[in-house]
């Protein structure tokens, strides 16, 4: 059986590239020198969020994670 508990979702993946995109420009600010090598993964992985956010799907896919995520806490 497949769960949102135990496998990674597309709507918890999508969520998760916020916090690695700041993670990654956090990283760059403290290492200059990595500057060049980290952006294209930066602008790969904003360019992903940017197309996502036009889709709906994805929209209601990242209210239900939020709503089953509280439910599971509270």
């Amino acid at each position: 059986m497949l769960s949102a508990e135990k496998t990674p979702t597309l709507c918890g993946t999508l969520l998760a590239f916020d916090g690695l995109i700041k993670s990654l420009q956090n990283f760059q600010s403290k290492n200059k020198s990595a500057f060049n090598i980290i952006q294209p993964g930066v602008e790969k992985l904003e360019s992903y969020q940017a197309a996502t956010a036009d889709i709906s799907a994805y929209t209601v896919a990242t209210c239900e994670f939020y709503v089953f995520i509280s439910n599971s806490i509270g």
